[in-house]
């Protein structure tokens, strides 16, 4: 039985199961954010977070570690010189996965896994702030918005209506129609 084993096996075999979690890990540090299966993306986050945090030490020893996962010099030293510089202020959660949709050929979910840098978060609170602020505008304006509406309701019916005598002589003896309606603007 597999009781407590936390690892994703994703139905392959281990050898074809670390190429592909090491080809993902190159890929998002590479892009920052890809596109994946849920499945995928919950084997690569506890991989990817364990790399970031190894890139946070920056020793020999730290580096070599993650060179068994990150086959390439130059994203090693992406890892190391720009990633892991910018996660300093965090503990843990540099990467987040965010659900977007089903495949539409065989079903299966898709999410975008992406690593969480300061640039990120400063954009998410100013993204907040700013909507907030607009909401609180356009709640304020809202009640405004009513209040004119209603003087011009009450306006109108401060104006004293015309009798019934003076309709009858403006309204024409023919059998024509009254100026106001249009029969184009019916059609």
């Amino acid at each position: 039985m597999r009781h407590g084993k936390k690892i994703h096996k994703l139905e392959r075999p281990k050898a074809h199961r670390e190429a592909l979690i090491s080809n993902l890990a190159q890929a998002l540090i590479t892009h920052r954010r890809i596109k994946t299966t849920e499945s995928k993306a919950k084997a690569l986050k506890p991989v990817i977070d364990k790399l970031v945090s190894t890139a946070k030490e920056n020793t020999v020893s730290a580096r070599r570690l993650a060179a068994k996962t990150i086959k390439s010099k130059e994203l090693l030293k992406k890892l190391f010189d720009e990633i892991a510089p910018e996660m300093m202020d965090r503990n843990s959660g540099y990467s987040r996965i965010m659900r977007i949709g089903v495949r539409q050929g065989d079903g299966a979910e898709l999410v975008l896994i992406e690593l969480i840098s300061a640039s990120h978060v400063d954009d998410d609170e100013t993204a907040k702030k700013g909507k907030s602020k607009k909401a609180k505008a356009t709640k304020k304006a809202a009640p405004s918005a009513k209040k004119a509406k209603a003087e011009t309701a009450e306006t109108v019916e401060a104006e004293p209506a015309s009798t019934e005598s003076e309709v009858q002589s403006e309204e024409p003896s023919s059998g024509d129609e009254p100026e106001g309606s249009d029969k184009k603007a019916d059609s």
